[in-house]
Order: C-alpha cells, then sequence, then structure tokens
C-alpha cells in the first residue's frame, strides 16, 4: 500500500493591519510605524493654523468677506489638497519631520478622508483662536472655545499605544515620523545653543 499523504493543515490567513478602533492592529505593519510624538504633531498644528489665520486675516479684511470662510479654504488647501499631493506632508508637518497615513494601508489617506479628518481638527483650531480672542478680553467664556482642541489631542496623551487624536479615530489615521523634513525643532535648539555660547563669551570679557 501507497503512503498516504498527511491531511493538510489548516493555517490560518494572517489578519491585515486595522486602523484604530477596527480591531487590533497587526503587529508585523502597523505596530512597528515610529509613532509621532504629540509635543511634535501639535507644534505642526499650529503652524499650519498660524499660516492660515495670518493669511486668512489679511484676506478676509481685503476681500470685505467673512475671515471664516477664507480661513477654512485655505486650511482645506493646505491640510488637505496639499498633503494629498505631497507625501502626508503640510508646512507644519514638514516642519517638524512627521507625515500623516492610513493605518491600514499605510498609504496617504484619500482625498474624502482627508477631508473628514480636517474638518474636525480646522473646527476646533478655528474655535480655539476664537476662544484666545475672548480671554484677551478677559472674558472667561473662550476657556470653553478652547476645550475642544485641548481634549482632541489629550486624547492622543492618553492613549499610549496608537497616540490616536479623536480627529484620527473615525479614518483610523497615524502620524509618523520621517526623514523628509526641515527639523525645525533641532535647529531652533542648534540656534538657541549658539546664541547661549556667544552670549557667554561675551560675559567672559
Amino acid at each position: 500500500m501507497r503512503d498516504r499523504p498527511p491531511p493538510p493543515q489548516n493555517r490560518r490567513r494572517p489578519r491585515t493591519a486595522a486602523p484604530y478602533g477596527y480591531g487590533p492592529p497587526d503587529p508585523n505593519r502597523s505596530a512597528y510605524l515610529p509613532r509621532a510624538p504629540v509635543w511634535r504633531r501639535g507644534a505642526a498644528t499650529a503652524i499650519d493654523g498660524l499660516l492660515v489665520w495670518m493669511v486668512s486675516s489679511i484676506l478676509g479684511a481685503a476681500l470685505h468677506t467673512f475671515a471664516a470662510i477664507v480661513f477654512f479654504a485655505l486650511w482645506f488647501a493646505l491640510r488637505v489638497v496639499m498633503v494629498a499631493n505631497n507625501r502626508g506632508q503640510s508646512p507644519g508637518r514638514l516642519a517638524m519631520d512627521i507625515k500623516v497615513l492610513d493605518g491600514r494601508s499605510r498609504r496617504i489617506p484619500t482625498f474624502l478622508d482627508l477631508t473628514k479628518r480636517e474638518a474636525i481638527v480646522g473646527t476646533a483650531f478655528w474655535l480655539a483662536l476664537m476662544g484666545l480672542g475672548q480671554l484677551a478680553q478677559i472674558n472667561p467664556a473662550g476657556v470653553l472655545l478652547i476645550a475642544p482642541l485641548g481634549i482632541d489631542y489629550a486624547a492622543a496623551i492618553a492613549d499610549t499605544d496608537q497616540r490616536a487624536a479623536l480627529h484620527d479615530r473615525p479614518i483610523g489615521s497615524v502620524i509618523i515620523q520621517t526623514q523628509r523634513g526641515f527639523s525645525l525643532d533641532l535647529k531652533v535648539r542648534r540656534w538657541y545653543q549658539l546664541l547661549r555660547d556667544r552670549s557667554d563669551r561675551f560675559m567672559r570679557k
């Protein structure tokens, strides 16, 4: 009699990486992505927001229209259109060496997903700007307007695994570190150290 071949073993198909909120991530794909520190994300958002705010303030006054309309149009151009065509990087992210990816495909999020994501964080940033204006007028109600942006990034601080802010979760996006960028924080430290050394030399004379 011929020996029968051993019965085939049931092999489980490897699971693909899932974004935040869609099941556990695949350790072979998503877990080793170098998540960007929250402070880098905050700095990148602040750079983009201040750029948009300054331009929208000038254009809003020049065109005699609502600054909010100009703000969100520029935010969309900077954080959606540019990101979709610039390897997941806005000016702020380029300055801080970070970029946005889809946690499932590890590619740049789709145009629609970027629009959903930036609608959330853009609205929160606009409210925060309005809140700062209220606080400048000694109005405590400004704290309530700043709270949504603070809660958004507080969620990323609390999430020690995925570092996902609230605006990341609807589409499963992740912010990772990259070698492509201006390394603004390193340059600022270098400039600060250079000025400090020159100041010490001047004081010694």
